[in-house]
């Protein structure tokens, strides 16, 4: 064979982060495992003690011979169907069947996805078009991380566990089946299908979960649920009003996880520190910091939250002249005009949110140490919330 001329083009790579080709890799290798258990299994429940090492060898090809070219779909549909011939426990089986069916649509929209440059630093943009019966042509798109795909190749891999250990006992590996309960207790809403945490992760995700994992889902929520909708509107001049309600409503979520702790009658206090962490304010301005953000507080958060309108002189001002918040003084130097730039609002907002994301996944000093523990807290305390009781009426006497 010929060498490979040398000053033959090349397809330039979409990305050049040797990290990113490494967790496809560590993806594809994931999923081949997988399906390899699927189909050891299959074999081991599909026949009967054989009589001799050649018979052995003999039902092994036979059941390679069945199985070969199957679709990950059919050799799930055959592994489920003898667990339950086999009279596996229905928890167990509940839960390796949600498990396979989510890992296998998550690699899917990997694989079958398009790839370009992304807009998020340390991302590549996935995107894909489909054209269904129902819901016609669509197109989705999302900046992807090495650590995101990392993470769905290390939930592959607990998956194949599960796959192994479905008949074992507890103490193959002591963890596996740690939210049994969880699926017992939620049975009925298991019957709806899967259940979504946030736009790509469902609740196994999370069951324990590791911080990495929590990190995932919380960035993944603020974007796909909030941020990346005002993000698509930026620009439509009619759509200033939901763009800025959306970036000061998020402030407070913020510096709940910035802190590690409730902001529960506390929400003015969260506030002010949150947008004096995020906004850079006029260095002229006759009001302290602290004023400014309890007037956009009250005349912003508030006043959008309740009521839909702006509080008092507020405006917004789509001019690349103004910064994301103006102070407008009368010629006496006192404040009379509020004037409030809806994309460079947002683009403060996500940029502190893509920074802040960054440093819990990458950040090496003490103070990154303290994010991601201030992180655990409150991840951990909000999801540990009951529902709040009924407000019982003034002179009610039901229990």
């Amino acid at each position: 064979m010929n060498a490979p001329d040398a000053k033959r083009p090349k397809l330039e790579p979409v990305a050049r982060d040797p990290e990113l080709w490494q967790a496809l890799g560590q993806l594809t290798v994931y999923y081949a495992n997988l399906e390899d258990q699927l189909k050891f299994s299959i074999w081991t429940m599909s026949g009967s003690p054989a009589r001799s090492a050649s018979q052995d060898v003999k039902d092994q090809q036979i059941a390679q011979i069945m199985m070969a070219g199957r679709p990950f779909s059919g050799l799930v549909d055959i592994f489920c169907s003898l667990c339950k011939l086999h009279f596996a426990d229905e928890r167990r089986l509940k839960l390796v069947t949600n498990d396979l069916e989510r890992v296998s649509r998550e690699r899917n929209e990997y694989v079958h996805s398009n790839w370009s440059w992304g807009y998020k630093p340390g991302a590549i943009l996935r995107y894909r078009h489909t054209a269904r019966a129902r819901r016609g042509l669509d197109y989705k798109q999302e900046d992807v991380t090495p650590a995101d795909i990392r993470a769905l190749a290390d939930g592959i891999g607990f998956v194949t566990l599960r796959v192994a250990g479905i008949f074992h006992g507890e103490d193959f590996h002591k963890g596996l089946w740690d939210d049994e309960q969880r699926v017992n207790e939620n049975a009925q809403t298991d019957d709806l299908g899967p259940q979504y945490i946030s736009p790509k992760y469902t609740v196994e995700k999370i069951s324990p979960g590791t911080l990495t994992d929590w990190i995932d889902v919380w960035e993944d929520r603020l974007w796909g649920w909030w941020l990346e909708h005002a993000h698509r509107v930026r620009g439509d001049r009619n759509a200033g009003f939901l763009i800025v309600h959306l970036a000061v409503g998020i402030i407070e979520t913020f510096e709940v996880a910035w802190k590690g702790e409730d902001s529960e009658n506390r929400s003015r206090e969260f506030f002010r520190d949150g947008f004096l962490r995020i906004f850079a304010l006029p260095p002229d301005s006759t009001l302290t910091p602290g004023d400014v953000a309890d007037l956009i507080y009250t005349a912003v958060r508030c006043g959008l939250t309740h009521t839909a309108m702006l509080k008092g002189p507020v405006f917004l001002i789509d001019d690349d002249r103004f910064a994301a918040v103006s102070l407008l003084k009368s010629p006496d130097g006192s404040i009379t005009q509020v004037a409030i730039n809806p994309a460079k609002c947002l683009d403060s907002v996500v940029g502190f949110y893509r920074q802040y994301v960054r440093q819990l996944r990458e950040g090496k000093r003490s103070d990154a140490d303290e994010r991601r523990r201030r992180f655990d807290d409150a991840w951990h305390l909000l999801h540990a919330r009951p529902l709040p009781p009924p407000r019982r009426k003034q002179g009610s006497t039901n229990p």
